[in-house]
């Protein structure tokens, strides 16, 4: 069953400072959904530098198919933005 994603906290800052796969460079996988997702991420030669969720959920239902790498996504997704948010949240 799917959860509903709240789209105010997956817009990223528009100044762009840190890409999406830099951020992702940048995180420790552990052994769960977030870190499956960082794993396969990284891996994933033709994984495009999402600018959007809509983006980034697109390309991993289309290619990936599964739902926990999709909760995964969404976990590293908000942690980007708040990464990138003026007020420093993490």
């Amino acid at each position: 069953m799917r959860s509903p994603v709240s789209t105010t906290s997956l817009v990223p800052p528009v100044d762009g400072s840190m890409t999406f796969k830099t951020y992702l460079a940048g995180l420790k996988a552990g052994p769960d959904k977030k870190g499956d997702f960082i794993r396969i991420a990284r891996s994933d030669n033709v994984m495009p530098d999402p600018s959007s969720w809509q983006a980034l959920r697109a390309y991993v239902s289309a290619r990936h198919n599964n739902e926990n790498l999709l909760e995964g996504a969404v976990i590293v997704w908000r942690a980007y933005v708040a990464a990138l948010s003026p007020h420093g949240k993490r």
